[in-house]
């Protein structure tokens, strides 16, 4: 009876991902500095304190627990 061999990463497709990874998170590095660069313009331009809905609220607060 032959004893199942066991396998462990496929050493060959380790950099592909390690680089299909690396390129994800500076692509949403960039994502976030546009976002924070565009949200402080944007305050700028409104004058006064920004009111947000329930709604509006709840949605922030749901993508921040989620972010953690």
């Amino acid at each position: 009876m032959e004893s199942a061999v066991r396998r462990g990463p496929d050493w060959a497709r380790l950099p592909v991902i390690a680089t299909a990874a690396r390129l994800l998170c500076r692509e949403f590095t960039l994502q976030n500095e546009y976002l924070r660069l565009e949200n402080s313009i944007l305050k700028e331009k409104v004058s006064g304190r920004i009111r947000f809905t329930d709604e509006e609220r709840r949605s922030l607060a749901e993508a921040a627990l989620a972010m953690g």
